[in-house]
């Protein structure tokens, strides 16, 4: 069997726009054809590049600031296949996604576009100001908003 493959990802990298967004790219080194599917139970998103190989050391990649991601994951399902996994904390992230062609300074990009559409509530500190206990409000799991009341 031949290791010489069409397509090579050679770099994927992850960043941030604030808490609630972030992007994933793979940098393929040619056109390729990439199959992305949602699984649930658990949530997760699934890259598959078709007659592909990881460039050394892609695989092994380690992300110090991975956000709502809770981990990055990479295979070989099939001996031409290359598969990255983002596990996701729920079904609430929405995608967006395209391909970049290269540039001067770039290769072929498959773009990933999360969006947290449950945002993480943070714990607000205890107030005694009645304005503040009577207009804070806090998300429940199931999307509805409860405000809270001072009078009792």
């Amino acid at each position: 069997m031949s290791s010489a493959f069409a397509q090579k990802i050679q770099d994927m990298r992850l960043s941030s726009k604030d808490a609630e967004n972030m992007r994933f790219v793979v940098d393929v080194n040619d056109q390729a054809q990439i199959q992305l599917s949602r699984l649930e139970n658990p949530a997760r998103l699934v890259i598959d590049v078709k007659n592909a190989s990881f460039e050394n050391g892609v695989q092994q990649k380690a992300f110090d600031k991975m956000g709502f991601i809770k981990s990055i994951r990479t295979g070989k399902p099939t001996p031409t296949t290359c598969r990255i996994v983002l596990d996701l904390p729920s079904s609430d992230i929405t995608e967006k996604h395209f391909t970049l062609a290269p540039s001067a300074s770039a290769p072929w990009r498959f773009v990933i576009d999360l969006t947290n559409a449950t945002p993480q509530t943070s714990i607000k500190p205890f107030s005694n100001d009645a304005q503040t206990v009577a207009t804070q409000a806090t998300t429940s799991p199931d999307r509805k908003s409860t405000r809270l009341n001072s009078s009792h």
